[in-house]
Order: C-alpha cells, then structure tokens, then sequence
C-alpha cells in the first residue's frame, strides 16, 4: 500500500517564486488518498467483506448492490464509530439509495456509480478520523452529513428536484472539506495548521479537480458538472447568495448556518452531569493559560464522562477527544439567540427558516467552535449586527426566526437527563436498545403525567 511521506513536500522553485501558494502546493489528492487508506486500514475490520459484482448501466438491481455494497463498506468501521455517527452513515446511505432510483442515472455505468458511493463512505470516516486529531473544530460526519440534510430542506423548500444536482450536491458536501486533512493542516505545529486550515476551500477543489479523470471524463458527470463541482467546493463558504444558482445557493448557505445543526458533539455534552459548569471553567482556565487548573478539570470532566450511563464507549471517547478543542485557537463569544436547531425551512417569496433555541448550545458556544465565526461573517455580510432578536431578515433571500422554548404541564424537561443511546454489539452490528421504560419514568417524576390525570378525574 502507498504511504504518504511524513514530512510535506519540500517547495519547489516555482512555489518559492510565488506562482502556486504553498497551502495549494501541499494539498493533493494523492496524499490524500494515501492518508485515507493508511487511516481506514488502522481501524478497518479484520474479517474478509463481501462485494457482489456490479456490470452495465444503472438499473433497479444494480442500484440495489450499489447500496448494498455501501452497506458492505461502512460496516468495516462500524466498531469504529458511536452510535450517532453509526446512524449518519446509514442516513447517508438511504438517502444515495432513493436517489439513484431516478431515471437520470440510466445512462451511468453501474460500477463508476458503485467506486462513487463507496469513495464517499471511506472518505466520510477518513475526516471523522483527522478531525478527532486536531483541535479547533469538527469537520467530520456529523458536519458533512448535517449539511447535506441541511441543503436538501433547502432543495426540497424552493421545489427544485434535478437528481443530478442533488447528486452533485452530495458529492460537493462530502468533498468540501477535505481541505482540512492535507499535511500542513495535519501537522504538529498548531499555528502552522490553523493558518493553512483557512485555505480549506481553495485547497478541497484542486484536491477534487485532481480527480476529475475518476468521476468524470465520460464517466459519472460531465465536463460542465464537474466544473461546476470544483467551482463550488472553491467556494463554500462564500456568504453572497443568488437564488438565480439554486445548487450553490444551496451549498453555501447550508454550510453558513451549520451552527444550527441538529447533531453537534458539543450538545452532547447536556447528558453529562456537570458538564457545563466544568466546560465553561475550562474555558476561562484555557483564556487565562491557568494549565494546572485546566488539567484539573479536564480530568474531572472525563472522570464523569466515564460514569455517565447510557452513552457508548465510542461515545465517551468522541467526548474526551473534542475537550481537546477548547484551546486558544476556538471562538470565545456566544451569538445571542443564534443557538439551536433548525425545525423548519419553507419557502413563500424568500426562503423561511426556523430554529428552536437551544441555551445549552448558546453556553457551549462560549467553550466550542459550533461554526459560530462563519456565521456571524454571514450575518454581518447582510447587516446584521444585533444578535438578541427574534427575527433576522437576511438579504432579499431569507427569514430566519428564533422559536423560544414553551414550558408545558409541571414539567421541567430541560433539566431531565434522558439517555442519549443504548448500544450493544452483536456481531458488528450496532442494536439500539429501547429507553422508553426509564423515559416514562423520568417524565413521571417530573410530573409531565399530572395534568394528564386531573383531565381523567374530570371525565
């Protein structure tokens, strides 16, 4: 198997000359893949899969065994993964699968989409795996899965249904990123890898135009999708909307409102007990460069986290690993009521988007890098300076309205600690075990059941 080297590439005299930046020099899809294989290898499963054979064009059967080769793949890591990740992946999954059900795809050879779906899968685990390395954000599954949901409500709000462009768009998502992996980002020296990491975009599309002879050149996509293709991932995070270019407009405004997205590490975080006011010290002892201090609660923190029930031990390592992030590199401000989950996105003249807030969320963001510095930029682009509304106007393009949480009945429900997931393993696969016997119970307690029962008196 090829190996990277271990030291980047030493610069040539054209780069030294200025005519390709050192962030674009080092990154390419070489090493990028021989990282990937060499990550992927270190966990991959030791028992031999099974890939059934895939020949012709895209039909009904052949789309079956490319998912279930999909499939095939992501269970030589399942073991790898925590339960939340596990189910990303299958979401994944599902989603290629009632994709390649359109007839668009008739004229696509089986195998080409076969090597794309798996492609996408090694690579989803390979940038689970370097992000769990570095220490300022998370550019994993959660992230790259969350944006495609996230960019197919917006596809799905403004009804433009092109299957080629939802499948440009997940390749788009599952590329954008890859920027973050290449060796200057993975190198020891922090600074050095926070600097280089700002070039992520520039670098995920020459890192993607390397691979234009696998997908394209009569193959999956055409000369004029792939450009568009690189074009994009060039730039994601560009906050200038056109609602006249639905598959950009779509790419870059998913990945501007990624703070809202609905499976974050950092909220995980409310299932530990004292998790918040421990983070939150390690955020001021990190400000303050107060090591002993931070040490001190940081070995409490995981010292709970070890102890909390219901969470799986691929679980608590995620945990541990991400309070490697609080560093002086990470975000230190909150956005007011820009914290939550997006519940709603419809479209009636401009795009309506609603988030439930979340305090915990908005707390974290004072320890965590949530994507709170992409989007502000975004924000501020389109004049918005004040964080503590309830209603912004983006542009001409968007509302985005902040939906406060309503108390109901006698209960508390913030302040229940519900399990998160139970898991076993059983023959490498991950059963999740039903909680809603201990729900019921807390929520009694609780007294969400009170009213419930004086409402049956009076019958």
């Amino acid at each position: 198997m090829k190996r990277r080297n271990k030291h980047p590439p030493s610069l040539t005299s054209e780069q030294s000359a200025g005519k390709v930046s050192k962030e674009s020099y080092q990154a390419n899809a070489s090493d990028i893949y021989a990282q990937m294989d060499s990550n992927l290898e270190s966990i991959r499963s030791k028992s031999e899969p099974h890939f059934m054979p895939v020949s012709g064009k895209m039909n009904r059967d052949n789309r079956r065994v490319v998912i279930e080769n999909a499939k095939t793949e992501a269970r030589r890591y399942e073991h790898y993964l925590s339960g939340d990740t596990t189910n990303l992946i299958r979401d994944h999954i599902d989603g290629m699968g009632d994709l390649l059900r359109n007839k668009a795809f008739q004229n696509v050879d089986a195998a080409d989409m076969d090597s794309l779906v798996r492609d996408s899968i090694q690579k989803l685990i390979h940038q689970e795996m370097e992000a769990a390395k570095k220490t300022f954000s998370d550019h994993g599954i959660r992230h790259i899965v969350g944006n495609i949901k996230r960019q197919n409500m917006i596809l799905d709000a403004v009804g433009y249904d092109s299957p080629r462009d939802r499948l440009m768009a997940t390749v788009i998502m599952i590329n954008h990123d890859v920027g973050y992996t290449t060796p200057l980002v993975r190198s020891e020296d922090n600074a050095m890898s926070v600097k280089t990491s700002s070039k992520h975009p520039e670098m995920s599309g020459k890192i993607m135009e390397e691979q234009r002879d696998v997908w394209d050149r009569g193959k999956i996509f055409s000369e004029k999708e792939y450009d568009k293709i690189v074009d994009i991932i060039k730039t994601h995070d560009s906050t200038k909307i056109d609602m006249g270019d639905m598959l950009t407009m779509s790419t870059r405004l998913s990945d501007n409102l990624a703070i809202f997205a609905t499976d974050k590490l950092p909220s995980v975080f409310r299932y530990v007990d004292g998790a918040q006011d421990i983070l939150v010290g390690m955020g001021i002892a990190s400000r303050e460069k107060d090591e002993e201090k931070f040490d001190t609660l940081r070995d409490d923190l995981h010292s709970r986290i070890d102890n909390t029930k219901g969470i799986s031990t691929n679980m608590k390592r995620d945990l541990k690993a991400a309070t490697n992030t609080i560093t002086g590199v990470t975000p230190k401000f909150t956005l007011g009521t820009m914290a939550g989950e997006i519940s709603e996105i419809s479209y009636r003249d401009k795009l309506n988007v609603v988030v439930n807030y979340n305090e915990f969320d908005n707390v974290m963001q004072s320890v965590f890098d949530m994507g709170q510095r992409q989007t502000k930029k975004f924000l501020e682009d389109y004049g918005v300076d004040d964080f503590g509304q309830d209603e912004y106007e983006i542009g001409d393009f968007m509302t985005l309205k902040i939906r406060r949480p309503v108390q109901k009945h006698n209960a508390h429900l913030d302040q229940l600690v519900l399990p998160i997931e139970h898991e076993i393993i059983n023959e490498g696969n991950i059963i999740l075990q039903s909680v809603l016997s201990d729900v019921i119970d807390e929520l009694a307690d609780a007294g969400f059941f009170d009213n419930a029962e004086d409402d049956e008196e009076e019958e």
